[in-house]
């Protein structure tokens, strides 16, 4: 009876809260043909050592409010609209998308280097939607503002800047409804479980499960409700693009692709994110809820002043609890893996993207 309690717990991959309304359902299913054509988009583009090469004409795209694919061409390119292997709206922009990398690029930089206006930088970003770059700011004010641009003047073209304020993004401590944890002295530490996956380490194949990476440590037996062991934390990476545990699990304990009312496929994930895309993610703190994409790769600090980058920025909030919890996303028909939720950033929520965690760790989900 407890191993069968337990592959509940651990399949139900944060199954417990709000219940998801059919409308937001219908919406996500809408929205799957439009990201599918970016997705085919991005694919026709060159790539070198992985890593996409825009052409001069792109400038972006996004999902309009009716789930419409919109590609942005820069203004003086729009000539090559006909060139695009999908069918999709076309609208002109004042930036390509390489200017606006190369101003992200450039406040990445300066973000590094500390300055006193610098460091109140929350989270940046490139908006494709808008065809600008953010800044955001825990406390935005004309002086903070101006105190930035004084820092940047010459460097980037002030008027594809756009400044918002927006905390700092918080670890929320990550949680399981059944009460899954690991013990530090006389403290319980609770988990969230993401997605299901397998690594090998030292030449031996290990089935278990990815979740949160802040606050974790190597080597700890992971509990359930009951305090059996159900698994050990074998491979930790926190800071850079990803926020990630893999937790080996004990063979009885492995958990299954389902969640609530259908299941998550596993043996493929989302690559590629879509401006104004819905995303799903599931947490014991919030339960299940939905938010659209705000930046597609963002930038910033956390509040322990570890350095992330190439986060996803959504909509959805989140609270203590949260963390660890999966993030999918509909892709042909299928709700898979987008990645892991690992922080509120107020307002909304940011997530670890799965191909990041699957490029760093060398895990494989299944």
């Amino acid at each position: 009876m407890k191993k069968r309690i337990l592959t509940i717990a651990l399949s139900s991959i944060m199954v417990m809260g709000a219940i998801f309304s059919a409308s937001a359902a219908e919406q996500i299913d809408l929205q799957d043909d439009a990201v599918s054509k970016h997705m085919k988009l991005l694919e026709s583009f060159a790539k070198t050592r992985g890593v996409t090469q825009y052409p001069d004409y792109y400038a972006g795209a996004y999902l309009s409010d009716d789930n419409e694919l919109v590609v942005l061409m820069k203004e003086s390119e729009m000539d090559k609209r006909n060139a695009l292997p999908i069918e999709a709206i076309v609208e002109p922009a004042k930036y390509s998308m390489n200017e606006l990398l190369e101003a992200d690029r450039i406040i990445d930089a300066y973000f590094d280097e500390g300055s006193s206006a610098a460091s109140g930088i929350t989270l940046y970003g490139i908006l494709e939607d808008e065809n600008m770059v953010f800044i955001a700011l825990e406390n935005l004010t004309g002086e903070n503002e101006k105190a930035i641009l004084d820092e940047l003047s010459g460097s980037v073209d002030f008027e594809m800047l756009k400044f918002q304020e927006a905390k700092r993004m918080v670890n929320t401590s990550a949680n399981l409804g059944g009460g899954i944890y690991w013990e530090e002295g006389t403290r319980q530490h609770h988990i969230s479980i993401g997605f299901r996956a397998q690594k090998v380490i030292n030449g031996v194949a290990y089935n278990g499960f990815v979740t949160s990476g802040h606050g974790m440590v190597l080597n700890v037996v992971i509990y359930d409700a009951d305090g059996s062991r159900i698994g050990t934390s074998k491979s930790i990476s926190y800071g850079g693009t990803v926020d990630a545990t893999f937790v080996h699990a004990d063979s009885q304990s492995v958990p299954s692709t389902t969640a609530a009312d259908y299941s998550i496929v596993g043996n493929h994930y989302v690559t590629g994110f879509t401006t104004g895309a819905t995303v799903v993610s599931e947490g014991n703190g919030s339960g299940r809820r939905s938010g659209k994409i705000k930046s597609t790769s963002v930038s910033g600090t956390d509040d322990r002043g570890i350095k992330f980058n190439d986060y996803v920025w959504t909509e959805y909030s989140s609270v203590e609890g949260d963390s660890g919890g999966i993030a999918y996303m509909t892709v042909n028909g299928d709700r898979v893996p987008a990645g892991i939720t690992v922080g509120s950033a107020n307002p909304g929520s940011v997530l670890c993207k799965i191909q990041n965690i699957i490029d760093v760790t060398s895990v494989i989900p299944y």
